[in-house]
This record gives C-alpha cells, sequence and structure tokens, in this order.
C-alpha cells in the first residue's frame, strides 16, 4: 500500500487503507509520531472542555515502552491526534480530531510478565487555560471590542494559543466592565467562556486546535452537511432515540443588567413560534422557558442575540437520536446530518456529540437532536 509503515495503519479495506496519527510536540517543536494500538476521540459541544481523548499507545520498532513514557510524561507535552485513509496513490486523506494535553498518564503491566500497558488520557486546549489560574483578579474595561477582550484574556493564561477570532467573526462591543476573581479555586476558562456566552456565542478550541466563537443558528435554516443512507459506506449499525422531556424547553428568557431605556435591565425572550414544531409555544407542549442572566448583558439587543442562540441550542431536544456507524472523522458537533429511517423516511439532526474509535474495528458513535422535520 505505498511507502509507508505501520505506524498508523489500522486496517486495509479494499483501495483503502485506514491511517490514524498521533503526533507529539513541545512548545511548537516536532517530538516524534507515536504508535496508536486503541483509544477514542470525544467532542462534544454541550461541554466547557468540548474535546477529550483516550489513547494507548506502543513503542515503534526503534523505541522502548520507557522511552515513550518519558516522553508522554514531558511536561506542557501535546499530542495533535488524526484519522483517515490511505489511498492507492500514496495520498493521505485525513481530519483532525484534537489537539491534546495529557490530564493522566497511566503506565502499568498487563498479561504476561514482559506485557505493558501506556494509556494516555487526554483534554483538548482549553484545560491549558483552566489550569492556568487568575493569579489576581483581571478586569476588562467597558469599551473593549469583545474580539480583543476574548483573545487578550486567553492569550494572558496561555501565550502559545492561537486564534481565529477577530472584530469580523466577533463585531461586539463590552458594555460593562468584566472582573474575573482569583484564587485557587479559579477557572479562566469558564470566565471566559461566560463572557463570550453573554453575547450569544459558543467558545470552543478547533479539531485544529485553534480558538473559535461560533453562534447556534435556528436548525430549520441549516441544510444537512452528510446524509446516513442506508445502503452507502455510511452505514449506520444501531439506532436507540430518548425522548428527554424533563431536558426540553421552548423558550428563553435573558435579562442583565445596566438599561438601554430608563432603569429597566435589558431583557429579551425567544420562543418556539413554529406552528408544525412539536414544542410551539401556543401547542399542547405549552410554555416552558429556561433562563440565563449576565451582568455583562446591557443592552436589550444583546439580549435578544443571547436568547435567540440559547433558543438555537435548546430546540430539537425533544427527541435525541443515537446511534453506530462506520467512523466520518471528519464530522463534528453543531454539524446538521439527514438520517434516513428503515420506513424510507428520512430526518434532520444536528450533531451534539461524536466519538471516534482509534481503531479499525470499533464504530463511531453519535447522539444528535432533532430539527424540525423532514429534510
Amino acid at each position: 500500500m505505498g511507502d509507508v509503515t505501520d505506524l498508523g495503519v489500522l486496517a486495509t479495506w479494499g483501495a483503502q487503507t485506514i491511517l490514524v496519527t498521533c503526533s507529539a510536540s513541545l512548545a511548537g517543536s516536532a517530538m516524534g509520531d507515536l504508535h496508536v494500538v486503541a483509544g477514542s476521540v470525544t467532542a462534544d459541544c454541550r461541554r466547557s472542555a468540548t474535546r477529550d481523548a483516550t489513547v494507548t499507545v506502543a513503542p515503534a520498532a526503534n523505541q522502548t515502552f520507557d522511552e515513550v513514557f518519558a516522553l508522554l510524561a514531558t511536561p506542557g507535552l501535546e499530542l495533535s491526534v488524526a484519522r483517515g485513509f490511505l489511498l492507492p496513490d500514496g495520498t493521505q486523506v485525513t481530519a483532525p480530531l484534537g489537539v491534546f494535553v495529557i490530564d493522566e498518564l497511566t503506565y502499568k503491566r498487563v498479561g504476561s510478565a514482559s506485557g505493558w500497558e501506556l494509556t494516555a488520557a487526554c483534554t483538548d486546549r482549553s484545560q491549558r487555560v483552566t489550569r492556568a489560574r487568575w493569579t489576581q483578579p483581571y478586569q476588562i474595561a467597558a469599551g473593549t471590542a469583545l474580539a480583543d477582550a476574548i483573545n487578550a484574556a486567553v492569550l494572558d493564561r496561555w501565550p502559545g494559543a492561537q486564534t481565529i477570532i477577530s472584530a469580523a467573526t466577533v463585531p461586539n462591543t463590552l458594555g460593562a466592565q468584566a472582573v474575573f476573581d482569583a484564587g485557587g479555586g479559579s477557572d479562566p476558562w469558564a470566565d471566559i467562556c461566560s463572557l463570550a456566552t453573554s453575547f450569544g456565542y459558543l467558545l470552543s478550541f478547533s479539531a485544529a486546535g485553534v480558538l473559535q466563537a461560533q453562534v447556534v443558528t435556528p436548525l430549520a435554516s441549516q441544510g444537512p452537511v452528510f446524509t446516513f443512507a442506508r445502503g452507502t459506506a455510511a452505514i449506520m449499525t444501531s439506532q436507540s432515540k430518548v425522548v428527554a422531556a424533563d431536558q426540553t424547553y421552548n423558550g428563553v428568557i435573558v435579562t442583565g443588567e445596566g438599561s438601554d431605556v430608563g432603569n429597566a435591565p435589558p431583557r429579551a425572550e425567544a420562543w418556539d413560534l413554529n406552528p408544525a414544531s412539536p414544542t410551539y409555544l401556543y401547542g399542547p407542549f405549552g410554555a416552558v422557558p429556561t433562563f440565563y442572566s449576565s451582568p455583562l448583558i446591557t443592552t436589550t439587543d444583546q439580549a435578544a442575540a443571547v436568547a435567540a442562540s440559547m433558543l438555537a441550542q435548546t430546540l430539537g431536544k425533544v427527541e435525541q437520536l443515537s446511534w453506530e456507524q462506520v467512523t466520518h472523522p471528519g464530522l463534528e458537533p453543531l454539524a446538521v446530518v439527514a438520517v434516513q429511517f428503515p420506513d424510507g423516511t428520512t430526518q434532520t439532526f444536528i450533531l451534539d456529540a461524536l466519538t471516534v474509535p482509534l481503531t479499525a474495528t470499533d464504530v463511531m458513535t453519535a447522539t444528535a437532536r432533532s430539527t424540525l422535520g423532514p429534510c
């Protein structure tokens, strides 16, 4: 299969060789490639730290377990994980799954006296920001551009961070001063995420390890980026549906401090106003709101933007679909996909969570929530 060693090759399916790559780096300098034998990567947009991974590695032909352990135990080391294919012409087609810092490293004897297992439990780069506790109160002045505020706060905690956040993508301005408390219980990443949330953005590190801010748009306005249809390569091996009524809301009410009309605090509501929706405000479901408030919300327009974004994140949870499938490493949380059911009907879902295996035999799992009706 071309000029490739067994490092990273999982299995060969017809004209494609399945690859998993894991490279180690320190302060931007390459430290070598690792031979992955097991593990998985999970991306879940419902969590503060979007991505985590469990990676079990073995030494390559010119390495020992002790050497690999010493490398992985290096403070500040990062692992970049990707999965894809090697085509017959030698072309590698891979998708990044994340850039990770190691939370826990386990090196243990298994099986026979000469058998060893080396496993790293990892979290994405947000963990670097979380661990760098505020040593003194951090203040952001009113009138600061939101993009500048987010980038500066992250870089203050981790100077090596890469970001694609700019005024072009995040054009907002802080209407009030933000102050983050210092101490051993502080969490800079949670603080900065709350700053982004108060303007309707989801903050995360992408699969390539770059800081990004996303706005969740209404599900009905998005078309599917991929279809899981019967008889295709994206075979779904199982499905299950959950109706999570206790997690289902059809409205968001947002309040803040300050005002743009007299002394009244800014307030906005967003409701499910689609008559075709099972959670339609004026339908049998009734009015079931969730609430959010922040001192950083200073105008009614800002409150309305936050309410709309949170509603887009909430709608569809009346029906959650979980499934197993042949791995598609290019999918990401918040992507809209179409699923074809055995009766031939097709429905669209927005992905909340994905788990990609780092082995050839295991299947990918996904959890998604329904959009409004068929695609």
